[in-house]
């Protein structure tokens, strides 16, 4: 029977009604559209996954094909194409622009009737949730990944029947495969089928494989893994199961290489073990202590050193086998060691044996640290030194200090009448005071030289002077010396520069030259002095045995004689090969104690010339270097500002060496000038650290203490001059003019 037409649309109106509920709900989009584009219905939901408004849809801006971006036209089409065949099309994903012309992920699916112009219906899924979901996934695997490839540790997975899932390349550097070598295959019998020992180890026996089996964590310390070509590595290892929804589905083992690790350790045991048989059989006394004084370990040397057995040593401290009278030096020092105010020390001290009798010893001493690097304990070095007699230590504490601060004085004493003399001038009638007073420090300076000759230390004369001064102050000497016969000519280069020389041992070598020339000339002639700045540029040669920097030479040329090769012997020279030659009453010695070189040029009836090169002390002009003072004593820091500022120099000044490493931290200076007897880190501290922050930076010890001890452990530091007290105005100006000019 044939349906009414009343009764078809009964039932068009009854199905629908769920399909308007469902839209209704907004639980996804429903639209409907026609073919051709324009959508004539959408439910509230796919309206907000789009992005438009109701007065949009009535307005008739929505049409589907306009809202589809062109790299999605493909799948539209796809769609439309199944419909016209079945009446619907599978769900599919594609985009859309929303009203505000970004775009929204959708899953899509469509039912409609073939016949072109009718409308289709849609269903819509909003996907954006999903697609950052999948985004965030893939970040976090590539974080994942780019981590494993990263680290340095071996890692690999396995699954439950030990087959390799991934390797980082970091473990196949260490074993030497390739990675299609690895993956899919037993790790097991790849890499772990041997013992420590080289012996044959089954899957059942293999902890690593059973760990994977057991679904457990576990851990060793050590065993190996062999490479693939055939050698092994030493390694510790961690096993971690993979578990997914409650199930071990394999597990991540890492792995890191400790073969150095167990090579450091095993010659660590090596060098522990002959430390200890140089310790127990060393010939010169050896002691380990904590910085209680209790001793820890001694060895035989110590022992008979001392009178005591091992067992009474142990049960006691340094202290108790220290003289009284070196009891404070020798805490004080040591307790420096263990603030790591110094790195070590060498110390003269006095033991008292077990017979009551006193030992002189020098003790070198250095900390052992603990893991965290701090000391611990230190070893002390013991030799004996009693039969010495010329120990420069062993001068009385009390006269140590007097000195030191008497060195001082003078310093300021000697360094503020110079300063003072080249301000007033020649011509100023209070200069002859200055005088007087300059004079009296020099007599007390050379009272406390002969206090340190005394107690061992070497004395220099030397002293930075202009060379054209002495040579013009020696002219009348070396005229009435030559006569009349002979014509002195003075050609001095104003420009020549300082020297560094002993200024009589220097005159003396001039005046021996000029005899020298007058034996060539009995019948009269022409001797000329000259003087000039050598450089590389000068045209001169300079002798082989000096290095290429700029020097002063100073030139005797004459008309006489000439001399042969016997007399020109005489004289120590250069030649072109860098031989020297026998001397002429030291003058090349002379020459030679002022860094210098002479060379001889002469022949038989075509005169002499001699050239003497000479260092050059002093650089031309105002000196821009930057120049840090430390010292505790204000007014030695108020000497040394004035005397260099004078000279053009920019000074900083700073009372102790922590504060002068606060500065070189700020700016680094040219050139450091420290006391060595400082309060809150002394001078010695101060030149380790130093030389352990900045190599190259300058360092000038400064010290009054009678005897080298401490000036010599400044030397070992790295100082790169050291200076007794009182200072020489003019030797520490050479000495900065050295350091600055390298």
């Amino acid at each position: 029977m044939v349906e009414s037409p009343q009764a078809a649309g009964q039932n068009l109106a009854q199905m629908r009604a769920p399909i308007e509920q469902l839209a209704d709900s907004n639980i996804i989009g429903i639209l409907m559209a026609k073919e051709d584009g324009p959508i004539v219905y959408a439910n509230d939901e796919f309206l907000r996954i789009v992005g438009y408004s109701r007065e949009d849809l009535e307005a008739g801006r929505l049409d589907w094909l306009k809202m589809t971006p062109m790299e999605w036209s493909f799948a539209t089409d796809q769609a439309r194409k199944q419909i016209q065949v079945t009446g619907k099309a599978a769900p599919f994903e594609k985009e859309f622009f929303r009203g505000d012309g970004s775009r929204v992920p959708v899953l899509i699916g469509i039912v409609g009737p073939p016949a072109s112009g009718s409308l289709s219906l849609c269903f819509v899924l909003d996907l954006t949730e999903r697609k950052q979901s999948e985004e965030d996934l893939d970040r976090l695997m590539i974080e994942r990944f780019a981590m494993l490839d990263s680290v340095v540790d071996g890692v690999f997975g396995l699954d439950m029947e030990g087959h390799c899932t991934f390797i980082n390349p970091a473990a196949l550097r260490m074993l030497g495969y390739e990675g299609e070598e690895c993956l899919g295959r037993n790790l097991h019998d790849l890499i772990h089928y041997k013992t420590p020992a080289g012996e044959p180890l089954s899957r059942e026996a293999c902890a690593v494989t059973q760990a994977v089996r057991n679904g457990v964590e576990m851990r060793a310390d050590y065993d190996v893994l062999w490479r693939k070509d055939g050698s092994s590595i030493q390694v510790e290892y961690s096993s971690c199961p993979i578990v997914v929804n409650g199930r071990t589905e394999g597990s991540v083992i890492s792995f890191k290489d400790i073969s150095e690790r167990k090579k450091a350790e095993a010659n660590l045991r090596a060098s522990e073990e002959r430390f200890r048989g140089a310790f127990a059989h060393a010939a010169a006394g050896m002691s380990i202590a904590n910085f209680e004084g209790r001793y820890l370990e001694v060895n035989e040397a110590f022992c008979r050193m001392t009178g005591y057995s091992q067992a009474e040593l142990l049960a006691r401290n340094y202290q108790t086998l220290t003289h009284p009278d070196d009891v404070v030096a020798s805490i004080d020092i040591i307790d420096k060691l263990r603030r790591k105010e110094v790195p070590g020390f060498v110390l003269d001290k006095r033991h008292v044996r077990k017979d009551g009798s006193t030992l002189w010893v020098r003790c070198s001493v250095a900390p052992l640290c603990d893991a965290a690097g701090n000391p611990s304990r230190f070893v002390t070095i013991v030799e004996d030194i009693t039969e010495r007699v010329d120990l420069p230590r062993h001068t009385d504490p009390l006269t140590e200090r007097v000195a030191h601060d008497l060195n001082g004085l003078l310093s300021v004493i000697l360094g503020q009448s110079a300063i003072l003399e080249k301000r007033l001038g020649a011509e100023d009638p209070r200069t002859a005071n200055v005088g007087e007073i300059k004079k009296a420090g020099e007599r007390a300076a050379a009272l406390i030289a002969s206090l340190r000759r005394s107690s061992g230390e070497p004395d220099s004369r030397a002293r930075v002077v202009p060379l054209n001064d002495l040579v013009r102050g020696m002219e009348p000497l070396l005229r009435s010396t030559l006569g009349n016969s002979i014509e002195l000519v003075l050609r001095l280069e104003p420009e020549a520069g300082n020297i560094r020389a002993d200024v009589e041992e220097l005159e003396e070598v001039i005046v021996s030259l000029a005899i020298q020339a007058q034996d060539t000339m009995p019948n009269g002639g022409r001797l000329v002095i000259e003087s000039e700045r050598w450089n590389p540029a000068s045209g001169v040669e300079l002798p082989n045995t000096l290095e290429p920097r700029a020097h002063v030479l100073l030139t005797f040329w004459d008309n006489g004689s000439g001399m042969d090769d016997q007399t020109r012997a005489r004289l120590e020279i250069c030649t072109s090969k860098g031989q020297p030659v026998a001397g002429l009453d030291g003058v090349a010695g002379t020459i030679g104690r002022c860094g210098g070189a002479i060379s001889v040029t002469s022949e038989v009836d075509e005169g002499t010339t001699v050239r003497i090169y000479f260092p050059l002390a002093a650089k031309e002009g105002q000196m821009t270097a930057t120049l840090l003072i430390v010292d505790d004593d204000p007014q030695a820091r108020a000497l040394l500002s004035d005397l260099f500022e004078m000279e053009g120099y920019v000074v900083w000044l700073a009372s102790n060496g922590r504060e002068a490493e606060r500065l070189c931290r700020k700016s680094k200076p040219d050139l450091v000038i420290t006391d060595i007897i400082m309060p809150d880190q002394d001078g010695i501290e101060t030149i380790h650290k130093t030389k352990e922050s900045w190599p190259s930076l300058p360092v000038i010890a400064v010290s009054g203490i009678l005897g080298s001890g401490f000036l010599e452990m400044a030397k070992k530091l790295g100082a790169d001059a050291v200076l007794h007290k009182p200072i020489d105005p003019e030797r520490i100006l050479g000495e900065v003019r050295r350091l600055v000019a390298k």
